[in-house]
């Protein structure tokens, strides 16, 4: 039986990133235009954020830890690229917002790696 925290957590994750995906994929499909006009700046932007968080996010499902992993990294390289772009990071919390589920994930992946550990320690 797992753990009843690790459990909460698990769901946390999973529902916030449906969450989030809905609001990401929305944001997406709002311009008529779509993906076919991105610069090359908003193209490198977006291998990062949304694309690498939503693939994260995804991946937590199956497998928390590296989803969340993929989901924070992606996070963080879009902040290291914007930053080279212009010099300055995003305004605001809102893309460390949409992908916040990549914490929960990770904390998941953690928790799970640590009950697996103690079980067998357990057992022992």
């Amino acid at each position: 039986m797992k753990p009843m925290p690790l459990v909460i957590v698990r769901w946390i994750a999973r529902l916030s990133s449906v969450a989030s995906l809905a609001m990401l994929a929305l944001f997406l499909t709002d311009s008529p235009q779509g993906l076919l006009h991105l610069s090359e700046r908003e193209a490198a932007l977006f291998v990062f954020f949304p694309a690498g968080v939503a693939v994260g996010m995804i991946l937590g499902w199956w497998r928390e830890l590296p989803g969340g992993l993929v989901t924070l990294g992606s996070l963080a390289m879009f902040y290291v690229v914007h930053f080279a772009q212009v010099q300055h990071v995003p305004a605001g919390p809102w893309f460390a917002i949409f992908a916040s589920p990549g914490l929960a994930f990770l904390l998941a992946g953690l928790m799970r790696q640590n009950s697996a550990k103690n079980a067998r320690l357990a057992g022992m």
